[in-house]
């Protein structure tokens, strides 16, 4: 019984963070990506949950489940823009991280990809910024 409820609650986990992954405040609200992405980290995480749940001692078993969710995921999302598909394969691999008992480890995995995908401009900019000062500081260096 208790494994059931951990079941439903890594379900849960995986649902909602599947759905945070496609959401963005500045965008507009795309009900469609959010679905999918929701559906295809809960299936990532179904699948690693069940094979936790099996308490196979080997990690083939592990391994074979994680590349049938990426395969999976390839698989369906070939005709999508590339910067869709990759945000669905992260969302899968968040399902799986979330399916094998990491829930802190997709936290942190799913505010780095978070602030990666909607905030790409200021990481942009910041690492521009950074650049040029380096530059700069080169020829201060000979010219002083």
């Amino acid at each position: 019984m208790f494994g059931l409820i951990i079941f439903a609650l890594k379900l849960v986990i995986a649902a909602i963070f599947g759905a945070l992954l496609s959401y963005s405040p500045k965008k507009n609200l795309i009900e469609e990506e959010i679905i999918r992405s929701s559906l295809l980290c809960l299936f990532g995480a179904v699948i690693t949950g069940i094979l936790v749940q099996l308490n196979i001692e080997n990690n083939f078993s592990a391994g074979l489940g994680i590349i049938a969710v990426l395969f999976t995921i390839i698989s369906l999302t070939q005709n999508n823009a590339f910067s869709k598909r990759i945000i669905w394969i992260f969302s899968g691999l968040v399902g799986v991280i979330i399916g094998l008992g990491f829930i802190f480890k997709a936290i942190v995995l799913l505010f780095l990809l978070y602030y990666i995908v909607w905030y790409e401009k200021s990481i942009l900019i910041y690492l521009n910024e950074s650049v040029k000062q380096s530059e700069d500081e080169s020829f201060k260096n000979v010219s002083g």
